[in-house]
């Protein structure tokens, strides 16, 4: 196999060749665990998207149950009317905290365009800008 070691020469030798075979097996786990990772990438997705049916975000009270109450009066009284029992008991629970968790999660963004839709507008319906004068006015006192 090796060599045997007889002078300090062939063990500072032996040595770096044993800190390049770990360097080598080093880089080959690092390699073997990003692999595993990307293939375990779609159980971890398909377990948050579960994790989203399963769970309620409470965060958001007053838009979630505005999102029930659609849910309920749609789904529930509508489209589930002649279902079995089973079915609209919990199609619902399942929308509902599913919409919970994507209120939750786009929030800001909603609550954007929301206060652009109500915001001050000027007569053609675009936002108001700051005047760029006025700032200028400042600048000078």
């Amino acid at each position: 196999m090796n060599k045997p070691i007889r002078t300090y020469d062939d063990l500072v030798a032996r040595r770096q060749q044993l800190e390049k075979l770990l360097e080598t097996q080093k880089e080959l786990i690092h390699y073997e665990l990003k692999e595993l990772a990307e293939g375990l990438e779609p159980i971890r997705k398909s377990i948050s998207t579960l994790h989203k049916f399963l769970t309620r975000d409470h965060s958001n009270i007053f838009l979630s149950s505005g999102a029930n109450s659609l849910i309920d009066l749609v789904v529930k009284k509508g489209i589930l009317s002649r279902s079995g029992w089973l079915t609209r008991l919990l199609v619902p629970i399942f929308l509902k905290n599913y919409s919970s968790n994507l209120i939750a999660k786009n929030k800001p963004r909603w609550m954007e365009k929301l206060f652009s839709w109500i915001g001050p507008k000027h007569h053609n319906g675009k936002q108001e800008e700051p005047a760029e004068e006025d700032n200028d006015q400042e600048n000078l006192r």
